[in-house]
């Protein structure tokens, strides 16, 4: 599926579309129906009910995408979560062998590399929570 660029995402981006297509194709039919000798009720009875069934489209349209866009999020999270379990019950092992290195140098190069892991468990994925990456989300 092609991304859209965040621009066209935008809240007043989709609002003026919407806003375009209802109004010039209200304004199209209605000259349609009058041009062919429609009653005014009838005119207005149409053009109001097509025009609803425009926007009720694109309503549709646009929650099927949100839908879509939650999957996904879901999706990623329960990969970070999966990510994140697996590598902790790792890290207890490679925890467990650099307690009995005999090396010091070789120790000290486990401990340094298990604390940058624990650091980046600890820091980086916590940024990444759900609700964080929905307020982002929502600010763009």
């Amino acid at each position: 599926m092609p991304s859209v660029p965040r621009t066209l995402r935008s809240p007043f981006v989709l609002v003026v579309s919407s806003f375009l297509l209802v109004t010039i194709v209200g304004y199209l039919l209605d000259t349609l129906l009058v041009f062919t000798g429609v009653s005014r009720w009838h005119t207005v009875l149409f053009s109001n009910a097509i025009s609803g069934l425009i926007a009720a489209f694109f309503l549709v349209y646009r929650q099927q995408q949100h839908q879509r866009e939650i999957e996904l999020m879901q999706q990623r999270v329960e990969i970070v979560s999966e990510l994140n379990h697996h590598v902790r019950n790792a890290l207890q092992v490679i925890v467990y062998f650099a307690q009995d290195a005999k090396d010091d140098q070789s120790a000290e190069r486990l401990r340094d590399s298990i604390d940058r892991i624990r650091w980046a468990l600890n820091e980086v994925l916590p940024r990444y929570s759900p609700a964080d990456i929905e307020l982002q989300r929502q600010m763009h």
